[in-house]
């Protein structure tokens, strides 16, 4: 084989290696987040983002000081604060 068709099956090849990762990356960020619940009906959870400017460091740093503090992952210390904060706004006993 000459190096012209060499390098052609190379790029080709290539070429479906990127396309089925960009694949697999659609499957996962569009995978339904739903979960089975007893009766055997599907629930639709919530998913939801949160972003961090580059001057925001320090947010990071407390959020992964709480998270060890409390023993908890970062989505249950969000619950976690969200009711705490909740219960000191609004004066209801969440836990």
């Amino acid at each position: 084989m000459s190096n012209t068709v060499q390098d052609r099956n190379k790029s080709v090849k290539q070429v479906h290696t990127i396309k089925n990762r960009i694949k697999m990356q659609e499957v996962l960020y569009t995978r339904d987040t739903g979960w089975h619940s007893n009766e055997g009906q599907l629930n639709k959870g919530i998913r939801k983002n949160v972003s961090y400017n580059k001057y925001e460091d320090h947010i990071q740093r407390i959020e992964k000081d709480l998270m060890k503090k409390h023993r908890l992952g970062y989505s249950a210390l969000v619950k976690f604060l969200i009711l705490k904060e909740g219960e000191q706004q609004f004066g209801i006993r969440f836990m």
